[in-house]
């Protein structure tokens, strides 16, 4: 099973959202963060002492129950070619961030993560979000409850994260059952 996390930019919960499908089911997961950039090189990073160095993404994947983690960057160019690279150095399941990846990835399933009433601009947004098979509405309310109607998903994802509500965790266990089999 893979599960693909894009969203409208940059602070729009996606990290978030990995996190809190690490904390609903720890050490299940690979997590393979993509980021295209001209200025870190092409490169898969497997080295445990920079994907755990503080502050980094990375790091807080690992913390929160990842079986593993990877991290692609490279020019957008050549991010096809080091996702192979990651997916071959991973072991099934894997959450991939980045909207990026939804051009080369098609049997996995795609959350789309916002924020309320957040404006998609980005073209790599837009593509994911037409792939999308779940929305992840990211609401500032700290009083939300967790609604999920057909393929939308309301929820305060900081909220979720402290203490993931049983309708969330049925669901998400519920969904990687069906496609791998986990438990």
């Amino acid at each position: 099973m893979i599960i693909l996390v894009g969203g409208a930019k940059s602070s729009s919960g996606k990290t978030t959202f990995i996190r809190l499908l690490l904390k609903i089911l720890p050490d299940k997961f690979t997590v393979i963060k993509v980021t295209p950039s001209d200025k870190l090189g092409d490169k898969v990073k497997t080295d445990i002492s920079v994907l755990s160095k503080e502050g980094k993404d990375t790091a807080l994947f690992l913390k929160d129950g990842a079986k593993s983690v990877l991290w692609v960057h490279g020019k957008r160019s050549r991010i096809e070619e080091l996702l192979k690279k990651a997916l071959e150095l991973s072991e099934e399941p894997i959450i991939i961030e980045g909207n990026s990846t939804a051009q080369y990835i098609n049997n996995g399933t795609l959350f789309f993560v916002k924020r309320e009433n957040e404006q998609i601009a980005k073209e790599s947004s837009k593509y994911f979000l037409k792939k999308a098979n779940y929305i992840v509405i990211n609401s500032e309310d700290e009083e939300q409850s967790v609604i999920i109607l057909g393929n939308k998903i309301k929820l305060n994802l900081l909220n979720e994260l402290k203490s993931p509500s049983k309708s969330l965790q049925s669901f998400i266990i519920n969904l990687t059952k069906m496609n791998s089999g986990i438990e």
